[in-house]
């Protein structure tokens, strides 16, 4: 088994960080009323990190795009040059 990419970590890393925050919110419910600690949750859980994590998983699974077809004839190739030094 090979080990995840970096949208793969980035992914757990979201995951296990909501599930933190909503744990602790189980874990202590006065929390919810700490309106600093409210706001990060929201932060977190909802809008920020969930979206970001959302467009980049999404945005990085498109594949490339095949390189542009030149405009116009191919450059010239260079001269070539003549060896100088007499053969042995």
């Amino acid at each position: 088994m090979t080990p995840p990419d970096s949208r793969g970590w980035f992914s757990a890393g979201l995951f296990v960080l909501t599930a933190a925050v909503l744990a602790l919110l189980a874990w202590n419910p006065r929390l919810a009323d700490n309106h600093l600690f409210a706001t990060l949750a929201q932060a977190v859980v909802i809008t920020g990190l969930i979206n970001l994590a959302a467009g980049y998983e999404f945005g990085a699974a498109k594949p490339p795009r095949p390189p542009p077809e030149p405009l116009g004839p191919p450059p010239p190739s260079p001269p070539s040059i003549p060896n100088e030094r007499p053969d042995p």
